[in-house]
């Protein structure tokens, strides 16, 4: 995935199936993002980037399989 420089929003919604777990979104060469997934209701988060310089990276979710996910990723326009 390309970020560009900026301002860039990384939101993940998650659900556990069972008893609460956490989800850890990974930004190669970047960082990572970790949240609680509970499991009762859907956890919203949203994490801010201010990138100095664009650079091409791999996005990934580490969470076990009973968590339900969807992450999304706004970047600066080109």
């Amino acid at each position: 995935m390309r970020f560009g420089k900026g301002i860039s929003w990384v939101s993940v919604n998650c659900l556990a199936d069972t008893k609460k777990a956490k989800l850890t979104l990974v930004i190669d060469t970047v960082g990572s993002f970790t949240t609680s997934c509970p499991s009762d209701e859907v956890r919203f988060s949203v994490n801010q980037m201010d990138l100095l310089d664009p650079f091409e990276g791999q996005v990934r979710i580490e969470a076990p399989d009973s968590v339900k996910w969807m992450a999304s990723i706004q970047v600066p326009a080109s």
